[in-house]
């Protein structure tokens, strides 16, 4: 493969709504366990009964995996309006073997 040809995605839509949703909650599961580190070991509050941050995570996480997805469908150019694709036919011109002497 050359430098200049591109890659094909190998995945269908199926499997990025899965990478996008476990991605997603990796991350804000992530970023859930480093506040709950940061307040209760760090300055000895114990704040895991508040609801307000698991829920705005939860809302942060589903968006953030709609808009992955999104984005992953667009660059397959299996979803959205195509306009920023063009298809054009290239002719190319193989060389042939000599017979050798």
């Amino acid at each position: 493969m050359s430098p200049t040809t591109p890659i094909a995605f190998s995945g269908n839509p199926k499997l990025y709504r899965r990478q996008a949703i476990v991605l997603s909650l990796i991350v804000h599961v992530w970023i859930y366990l480093f506040f709950v580190a940061t307040k209760y070991l760090g300055q000895d509050e114990n704040w895991l009964s508040v609801w307000q941050l698991p829920l705005f995570l939860l809302i942060s996480a589903v968006i953030t995996a709609w808009m992955h997805y999104r984005w992953v469908m667009r660059l397959d150019a299996q979803y959205g309006k195509g306009s920023g694709w063009e298809l054009k036919e290239v002719t190319v011109k193989l060389p042939i073997l000599r017979e050798r002497r």
